[in-house]
């Protein structure tokens, strides 16, 4: 519904599902197995791509232009996103002027998400991810390296029986160091903490060694050969974890998002998805133009 309620959007979903769920002008469904959409990127990228399970296909999401590029090509943009997120009125964030101002945008005002990211439909950008020296060992192994977001040297299993214990131990590392961030700061040992938010290390440009994405298109937009619109824009269950919430609601009322009075984006729902418990509330069953998702 909420893919349906921005028509400016055309959402395009790759699976082996006979149909979806709902239809409208700016839905499109591709059927695909996962051996057919292997040939597709190897053939797209010169490559031996090995995805046994979906969730690799995140390893894939910066070079989507390049595989995509026939599907894409009546596009000024194109971009990606994940399917457990709830969107609000995208124009109202994200309005003409950004479009023409920036060549990426991201909804996070320190990096770009793997959940969400729209890029400018040319050459220079869809072929950007090959300046990483690692993209082809990334491409071509079946484990994960997040090269969508922050690389991951040794990969890790994409099995969907592992992703929800490997889910819960990273939120546990990363609460954990902004616990160990915190307590740097009180105490004032200030040389252990990154020098500039977003950004823990200081790169010297004439010698760029890119992992992933995110050092990819921070290393060219500080050469002032792109530009990057970086703003938090949305909201997710991980960051109310982090604010000690333990009860919250999400209102969807006629295209539009709220974080209790504070309209949003989108919501991330990287938790919650694997409570048995979740599930939408419709407050209006029969024209379903509002629902409301608890934490309680």
């Amino acid at each position: 519904m909420s893919c349906i309620a921005n028509p400016s959007v055309h959402w395009h979903f790759f699976s082996n599902n006979t149909g979806l769920p709902l239809s409208a002008n700016n839905l499109f469904l591709h059927r695909s197995t996962l051996e057919e959409l292997n040939d597709h990127i190897s053939k797209q990228l010169g490559i031996k791509a090995k995805i046994t399970h979906p969730y690799k296909l995140c390893d894939f999401k910066p070079a989507f232009g390049h595989i995509f590029r026939d599907l894409l090509k009546d596009y000024d943009f194109w971009g990606y996103t994940d399917i457990d997120l709830i969107y609000g009125n995208i124009n109202h964030f994200l309005p003409p002027s950004v479009f023409a101002d920036y060549n990426v945008i991201s909804p996070h005002s320190d990096f770009i998400p793997g959940h969400f990211c729209l890029m400018k439909n040319e050459s220079s950008l869809n072929f950007i991810y090959q300046t990483s020296e690692h993209f082809k060992e990334v491409f071509e192994s079946e484990r994960c390296f997040c090269f969508d977001e922050k690389f991951l040297t040794k990969g890790m299993l994409t099995n969907p029986e592992y992703l929800p214990k490997l889910m819960q131990k990273k939120i546990s590392r990363h609460l954990f160091s902004k616990k160990i961030i915190n307590h740097l700061k009180v105490t004032g040992i200030k040389n252990l903490l990154p020098t500039k938010k977003g950004n823990s290390s200081k790169r010297d440009p004439s010698s760029p060694n890119l992992k992933d994405f995110n050092e990819i298109v921070r290393f060219y937009s500080q050469r002032k050969e792109i530009k990057v619109y970086y703003d938090t824009l949305y909201r997710d269950d991980i960051m109310k974890i982090e604010a000690g919430t333990n009860q919250w609601e999400i209102v969807w009322h006629k295209g539009a998002l709220y974080d209790d009075t504070e309209e949003i984006l989108y919501f991330h729902f990287q938790l919650s998805k694997y409570k048995n418990s979740f599930g939408i509330n419709w407050s209006d069953k029969k024209e379903k133009r509002r629902f409301v998702l608890k934490n309680f």
